[in-house]
């Protein structure tokens, strides 16, 4: 699993799958999973590292889910950017 750090104005805040899900499972009918978001440019291996960080988490949060009825989508980041299927 992995965790994301956000800077803040007062430091930095920590979201972890576990928060996103618990957050969502209180207050929505449909949840998406914590992914790592994949800015354009990105290196090779950091991309692998976090394509397998957004998989484990969407694996983690179908395993745990407490409510089952609620619809859960994965979020998965696409190995090229839209700009270019757009073309």
């Amino acid at each position: 699993m992995g965790c994301l750090l956000i800077q803040q104005a007062e430091g930095i805040e920590q979201l972890t799958p576990w928060e996103v899900l618990d957050f969502q499972e209180k207050h929505a009918d449909i949840a998406f999973t914590l992914d790592f978001p994949i800015p354009p440019k990105t290196e090779a291996q950091e991309r692998q590292k976090r394509h397998a960080l957004t998989i484990a988490n969407a694996l983690w949060a179908l395993r745990n889910r407490r409510r089952k009825e609620m619809r859960l989508y994965a979020v998965i980041q696409a190995p090229i950017e839209l700009a270019t299927i757009l073309r």
